[in-house]
């Protein structure tokens, strides 16, 4: 069986969770320092987690292009859909 679905399908898992939860940080209440409520504008935890998420898919995609390099054959010219010939 083809891998495409379980990729499109991770896509919007992954996509929908990441949307929920930047939404979820954003819109939380905290007391500020002099005891009012107050929304929190850009928690800067949600900009270092995905700081931290780009540059680690940049690390792996880096892997996988030096690894290709050194294989017969490069993961770059792997179709995603198969022929359907």
């Amino acid at each position: 069986m083809s891998p495409v679905p379980y990729y499109v399908a991770g896509l919007l898992v992954f996509g929908c969770l990441n949307t929920l939860t930047t939404k979820i940080q954003w819109t939380m209440y905290s007391v500020g320092s002099d005891g009012t409520d107050r929304r929190f504008e850009k928690p800067w935890f949600s900009v270092l987690l995905m700081f931290l998420a780009m540059a680690v898919v940049g690390v792996v995609h880096g892997c996988k292009v030096c690894a290709a390099r050194y294989s017969k054959r490069g993961y770059l010219h792997d179709h995603l859909v198969p022929d359907a010939s």
